[in-house]
């Protein structure tokens, strides 16, 4: 497979996961805003800033003001040859995303240890949140390698906040890179797994010997079992599914099914 292909690739990875969990990714739809709002030139200074920690000598051909839907608020972007990076109307960095990779030799083969350190260097770098974890590193193809660093609850990583980074250690490069900011519950876990098995069954209205699995995770309300819930923030929850791959999230502080979805195959 192709770089470019693949990059296209990760791209609708980055979509996927954002319907599920709000990833957002270079290809993700988004509408001219209709005020009249620029990039400015603090933006274009930030961006150069970035450009150079990328080891970048690219210059700023155009800039855009796009509206996210998913994340219900304007992107700031600016447009290189190699690169796209957006951010948000505070200056923050929200996204890199690259255009192109430079060819990787057949003999460049990073171990684990070596895209840590890599990753983790790159993280630094680019003054990336301090206090988020790298809670996930693997190989995503022979070159790619994916990194995510997340902010830690007492041990429950919260995706929510998080960064999520595809890279190619061989050659030191950043294919796309994702901040999410999009809240947090510090809630202590008063509830246990079996407690919320039950409540998660009778949502379901099945023996809780029909449960296959029941996990720890930050996940945001939703009107999945209840239309009228308006509730969109982030618990800490058991995630409860089914043998019918049903999936019920169940706050761990009050025992209430706050929403849930389904896995389908």
């Amino acid at each position: 497979m192709k770089l470019n292909q693949k990059i296209i690739l990760i791209s609708f990875v980055l979509i996927i996961l954002l319907t599920s969990v709000i990833v957002y990714a270079k290809t993700s739809e988004t509408t001219p805003v209709k005020e009249t709002k620029v990039v400015t030139n603090e933006m274009k200074n930030v961006s150069l800033d970035v450009l150079q920690k990328l080891n970048s000598s690219d210059s700023i051909l155009s800039t855009d003001v796009v509206y996210d839907k998913l994340r219900e608020k304007d992107l700031y972007r600016i447009n290189t040859e190699n690169y796209m990076i957006d951010l948000d109307s505070s200056n923050n960095l929200v996204g890199i995303y690259s255009m192109s990779t430079n060819p990787v030799s057949t003999t460049s083969v990073a171990n684990k240890d070596d895209a840590r350190k890599i990753i983790e260097n790159k993280y630094k770098e680019l003054n990336l949140p301090a206090d988020y974890e790298l809670s996930y590193l693997e190989k995503f193809d022979e070159e790619i390698w994916e990194a995510d660093f997340e902010k830690n609850y007492n041990g429950v990583y919260n995706k929510y906040e998080s960064v999520k980074v595809f890279f190619i250690p061989a050659n030191n490069e950043i294919v796309a890179l994702t901040i999410f900011n999009d809240g947090h519950d510090d809630s202590a876990v008063t509830v246990s797994k079996d407690d919320a098995i039950l409540s998660a069954a009778k949502e379901l209205g099945i023996d809780s010997s029909e449960i296959v699995s029941a996990s720890l995770s930050m996940e945001k309300a939703n009107n999945y079992y209840d239309e009228s819930n308006t509730d969109k923030s982030v618990h800490t929850s058991w995630v409860i599914q089914s043998a019918d791959n049903s999936i019920v999230f169940v706050d761990a502080s009050d025992n209430t099914v706050i929403g849930g979805d389904c896995i389908n195959e």
